[in-house]
């Protein structure tokens, strides 16, 4: 009877430790259990936080090409080989293509070897020598074959996903505004010589 009291308690003492146990594990796996429902609900916190970052930064990239799309000046960006890597619709209209059309083409796409060297040498010096160029009258021709005038402004650019400088380039379309002034001068110089005439021939009736 003794011995068998004896192998009861010790059951019963080997099932109240590994109750004790199993109840460790329990409040050990409780607070694991909700040490995870607090991470993962602090990675959806992060997760709609970076998906309204995103959102953000692609709103801000639509609004930024929306106002490019819409000023009148031509803005481009080339890589160093003189590839258009970015462009306005401006640009786009003057060629008679889409944007996409443009995008890896160039100078020697469209113009004679002999135009298209030329600017791409003005260019090189831009990037390689780090100069501002401006040309307050650079003539182009158009999708039509009309000559037309541009104030060009072309300058370094550091293109960082690329690693590399590249060249931005800035032109608005001065055509008819020359072509005013050059009516403007010939105006004058037509009414000059209207004026020169009648000082003469006024002088001459004097004399008489």
């Amino acid at each position: 009877m003794g011995k068998i009291n004896h192998t009861t308690r010790r059951l019963l003492e080997e099932t109240r430790q590994k109750a004790e146990e199993m109840k460790t594990q329990e409040e050990e796996l409780r607070q694991n259990m909700g040490e995870l429902a607090a991470t993962q609900e602090q990675m959806e916190r992060l997760r709609a936080d970076e998906g309204k970052m995103q959102q953000e930064i692609e709103d801000r990239q639509k609004m930024m090409i929306d106002i490019l799309n819409k000023i009148p000046e031509k803005v481009f960006v080339k890589d160093k080989d003189g590839k258009l890597i970015l462009l306005n619709q401006a640009v786009a209209d003057v060629y008679g293509k889409t944007i996409e059309e443009l995008l890896g083409t160039t100078d020697f796409d469209f113009f004679s070897h002999e135009e298209a060297q030329e600017f791409r040498e003005a260019e090189l010096k831009v990037i390689e020598k780090g100069e501002i160029y401006y040309n307050p009258k650079e003539k182009f021709k158009d999708k039509e074959g009309n000559i037309r005038i541009l104030q060009s402004k072309k300058m370094p650019f550091h293109i960082s996903y690329m690693n590399q400088t590249g060249l931005l380039g800035v032109q608005l379309d001065v055509t008819e505004v020359q072509q005013m002034e050059d009516e403007l001068k010939k105006k004058k110089k037509r009414l000059n010589e209207i004026e020169k005439k009648l000082q003469e021939e006024m002088g001459r009736a004097s004399e008489k």
